[in-house]
């Protein structure tokens, strides 16, 4: 192996398999011109290299007849824009990683689909979208689509052009459409992150392996582009895991709400409930309902939500919310009102599992935990009970205790804890279960019906239409172990 060497080569003609190049060397351009004279080179890095155009690169090509892997670091050819006639293609370079950021013409990506005759893998780790005309922006996507069509793996990152960027979503949803097979899992990934002042980035995750197909969006706050459009056109991608993730800054929630508590424990629930609407940056509500109704009926699609807020009562809505048929919902480290879970309750007629994992009730009694949903069949319901400081980059930071938040509920976490005991009361249509617990074990099942917890006897209510099993974990539990809703029952 040679580090970017242009000298003493002369000795490792016959037997150097591995080389680097980097445009940051003196007489770099001089061993590009010589690669020829390396008969057993097996991988060729470039780093920082530019070439005049196509026929420049292509010579280089056509030097490594022996090489099959190659990477580059920084490669630019949006300015290669010359034509190559009759081009040799090439049949023994097999995978090419693209690292950091790359440019191409539609000219030099049409060029690469001619080439590489036997590329099996080609992975980008950041490629610029195009930024021109509709027609050119089409051209462009299309040669991009011929290359991965064919391809037995990939992974492929995308930063777009935020003046067209609904255009180059739909694009990278169609690119891959068109190299999915019907057999493959398939895995949709939208994270909003809040990002910095000003950024408008929007990027895109394309993989595919030989049984495994994803795609991931990774929206700025400030990108011009409608959510519920993405999940319109992924929706026909038929992805069997759906993940919709950072909706809302819940860790600059939590920070705030530590900082202000003196003054926010004195406030009622609806204004602190109001407080936190002030530094809600989307229309969570909007986004649930077009999350369930784009995915609800898709009968394998698991759905994981995270980082909601779901604590103002939403506007009455007009859709007619069907049964959800997705086997699977989980909410995840996100933030509810007690008070507004009839309205979650209403857009779920029948789930299969149920699971609220690391969330945060806003309640109105200290001791006691309702979680009603009133209009709600399912037929297994889980709860995570852990501080809510995990959900946010608090907890790996160190720099929040979790208990200075008023997002914390520091009797449920007592309560649920291996020490603690609480009331487990199940209410559906037709039966009621009740149970002291502690540490997730029944310790007395003779016990008396209640309606608000205390300080000795904190009660954790479940109230649906009906439910089968349930399970309830607390931190340190990584699995659900459902208990069918049997005896007691009063």
């Amino acid at each position: 192996y040679v580090q970017e060497d242009c000298y003493g080569t002369q000795e490792h003609k016959n037997t150097l398999t591995s080389l680097s190049i980097s445009s940051k060397n003196p007489g770099y351009q001089i061993l590009l011109q010589h690669l020829k004279r390396f008969a057993s080179l097996a991988t060729l890095y470039l780093f920082k290299t530019s070439f005049s155009g196509l026929q420049e690169f292509n010579k280089m090509i056509d030097d490594i007849p022996s090489v099959r892997s190659m990477g580059f670091y920084d490669l630019d050819l949006s300015n290669c824009t010359d034509m190559i006639n009759d081009t040799i293609p090439n049949r023994m370079i097999r995978k090419i990683n693209v690292k950091e950021n790359a440019k191409f013409s539609t000219q030099s990506l049409r060029y690469f689909g001619q080439k590489f005759q036997a590329l099996h893998q080609m992975n980008a780790e950041q490629i610029i979208g195009p930024d021109g005309t509709e027609i050119e922006e089409s051209s462009w996507w299309d040669q991009l689509g011929r290359i991965y069509s064919s391809l037995r793996q990939y992974q492929l990152g995308m930063v777009l052009s935020n003046s067209t960027n609904m255009n180059q979503i739909q694009k990278c949803i169609d690119l891959v459409m068109a190299t999915t097979g019907k057999t493959n899992e398939r895995e949709f990934t939208l994270a909003m992150n809040p990002g910095w002042f000003g950024d408008d980035k929007i990027n895109a995750t394309l993989s595919k392996t030989s049984d495994f197909y994803s795609i991931t969006f990774d929206i700025s706050l400030f990108a011009d582009v409608n959510v519920d459009d993405i999940l319109d056109f992924v929706h026909r991608y038929l992805p069997k895991v759906v993940n919709i993730r950072g909706i809302e800054h819940v860790s600059f929630l939590y920070e705030k709400l530590a900082l202000e508590r003196p003054i926010l424990e004195l406030s009622s629930i609806e204004a602190i409930i109001g407080h936190i609407e002030k530094f809600c940056i989307r229309d969570n509500w909007a986004i649930f309902d077009k999350a369930i109704t784009a995915f609800g009926q898709l009968e394998e699609s698991k759905m994981h939500l995270s980082k909601f807020v779901l604590c103002k009562e939403p506007f009455s809505s007009q859709l007619l919310y069907l049964d959800f048929k997705a086997p699977e919902l989980r909410i995840k480290d996100s933030l509810f009102y007690e008070g507004a879970l009839p309205q979650f309750s209403l857009r779920l007629p029948k789930v299969n599992k149920l699971i609220l994992d690391t969330c945060s009730f806003l309640k109105t009694n200290t001791y006691s935990l309702k979680i009603f949903l009133p209009t709600t069949q399912v037929h297994s319901f889980g709860l995570r009970i852990t501080p809510f400081i995990n959900a946010t980059f608090w907890n790996m930071y160190g720099l929040y205790k979790y208990d200075g938040s008023c997002l914390e509920d520091f009797e449920l976490l007592r309560a649920t804890s291996s020490n603690g005991k609480y009331t487990l009361k199940i209410e559906t249509d037709t039966k009621i279960y009740l149970s002291m617990r502690q540490g997730g074990k029944i310790i007395q099942q003779d016990c008396t019906d209640i309606t608000e917890g205390t300080k000795e006897n904190f009660l954790i209510w479940i109230k649906c239409k009906d439910m089968k099993e349930f399970a309830i974990i607390s931190e340190g539990d990584s699995l659900f172990s459902w208990d069918p809703i049997s005896e007691p029952l009063v």
